[in-house]
């Protein structure tokens, strides 16, 4: 798919020079994507931790805050239904794929994969994926991740499994295995069940899942027993060589941040409103004395209609008017 740079036309309103700076000298990319800085900003991901991937997630906002409408759930809706600013929402959608281009995988909700049967999962600009193996060290291609709660919604017939060497993972919960099973998945590599992080083993796991995927093998990852861990999930993610993480599914980001285990948000919002009850978080508030903060370290705009934020997350108990913790590394 081909992004112009004539299309890709961002005001730039804020950034913060030190933390991007900061953000920068801890990363072990060679230098920022070219297109990306061009037109964006220069990009750069921290290195991973040892017990989880460096986790980011993207979504588009109507500017009330809903993320699809209720006639329409499907997520890009909210950008392409923005009449007064079309272009505005291809430049949404390319700042996903600039992240799709830093993420060895990223994870997609099994609802979001049925309310989009066309939907593709890879960066998409040629620019970008060129330049990803030199200056970023990723040569192998992002990783689709397909996560459900009890493996009953996953769509498994959406051309994403169709494509036999590179079909998305699958991450659910041991009786989720069970329900995938007795839908007809057999030939599969079942890693797990893993019912917490201390039973990951240290042997290899990245390399059953390279032959298993070579071979056109289903690869499903099956964490906790009734509720699949999200904590074990990230591990298992690391301990197979996931480094950088792009969560594209709004109920997990969202659990992600009630597990301190999101580092960044990227929210795009689109100037229309919607209205209704979809929106992140519906299902679980946080308090107003135990919550996340998010300070913005970029943000554009794209006249008449798009804001653009890149959002660091910050945990931990507010004193004295300053933040007394962040993010364990």
């Amino acid at each position: 798919m081909a992004f112009s740079r004539e299309q890709l036309h961002i005001v730039p309103l804020y950034r913060d020079d030190a933390e991007l700076h900061l953000t920068q000298s801890r990363s072990t990319a060679a230098a920022a994507l070219t297109k990306a800085r061009e037109v964006y900003h220069a990009v750069f991901f921290p290195a991973a931790p040892t017990a989880r991937p460096y986790t980011f997630a993207s979504i588009v906002l109507s500017f009330d805050g809903k993320m699809a409408f209720p006639d329409d759930p499907r997520g890009p809706r909210v950008a392409s239904a923005n009449e007064l600013d079309p272009a505005g929402g291809l430049i949404d959608y390319w700042i996903l794929n600039v992240l799709r281009a830093h993420a060895d995988a990223s994870i997609i909700g099994a609802r979001t994969l049925a309310a989009e049967p066309e939907a593709e999962f890879g960066c998409l600009d040629p620019e970008l994926t060129t330049e990803r193996p030199a200056l970023l060290g990723k040569p192998d291609p992002l990783i689709p991740i397909v996560v459900s709660l009890d493996g009953t919604d996953i769509p498994l017939d959406h051309r994403a499994f169709a494509r036999v060497h590179d079909r998305p993972l699958i991450a659910t919960c041991r009786a989720g295995g069970d329900a995938l099973r007795r839908q007809g998945l057999v030939d599969a590599l079942w890693l797990g069940p893993f019912a917490t992080t201390d039973a990951v083993p240290d042997d290899d796991l990245a390399g059953p899942i390279r032959a298993a995927r070579s071979a056109g093998r289903q690869v499903v990852l099956l964490t906790g027993d009734e509720r699949p861990d999200a904590q074990t999930l990230l591990l298992v993610l690391r301990r197979i060589g996931i480094e950088h993480l792009l969560i594209e599914s709004p109920t997990y980001w969202w659990l992600l941040l009630g597990e301190k285990a999101l580092d960044e948000l990227f929210v795009n919002y689109s100037s229309v409103y919607i209205g209704g009850s979809l929106t992140p978080g519906v299902v679980g508030a946080f308090t107003s004395t135990d919550h996340p903060h998010a300070k913005c370290i970029y943000v554009g705009l794209h006249p008449d209609g798009f804001l653009y934020t890149r959002q660091k997350l910050v945990y931990g108990a507010v004193t004295t008017g300053r933040i007394a913790c962040k993010t364990p590394r």
